[in-house]
């Protein structure tokens, strides 16, 4: 457990540098070990963004929003994906509601829960 930031870490980093699929082959043992925390699922949720899977991250996402339905960083990676997917006013609605909130934009993400 005590590799989880790095796993998830490294993923991001592979997602930054186009590498989606690299990045998913962190994404199964990463949601295993974390028990599908919702930082992981949307790690997992970007990587698929980043190989092109849209239903897939889309899935992750979902399941993410259930577990903190007022996560920021959750709202801002359905914002990329709607982009990613050719849905830029479905990318538009989450990010005014990242305004709405307040809420920090692009660049930011949740703190990592290990335990």
């Amino acid at each position: 457990r005590e590799h989880i930031p790095a796993m998830n870490e490294l993923a991001m980093l592979l997602v930054s540098q186009k590498r989606g699929a690299d990045a998913q082959g962190l994404v199964e043992p990463l949601l295993r070990l974390t028990k599908d925390a919702p930082f992981a699922l949307d790690t997992a949720a970007q990587a698929a963004v980043a190989g092109g899977k849209f239903d897939a991250a889309r899935a992750f996402l979902d399941k993410a929003l259930k577990q903190e339905p007022s996560n920021p960083a959750i709202w801002q990676s359905y914002a990329q994906l709607e982009d990613a997917a050719g849905r830029p006013d479905a990318g538009q609605k989450w990010r005014d509601r990242l305004s709405v909130q307040g809420a920090p934009m692009a660049g930011s993400r949740a703190p990592i829960k290990t335990e």
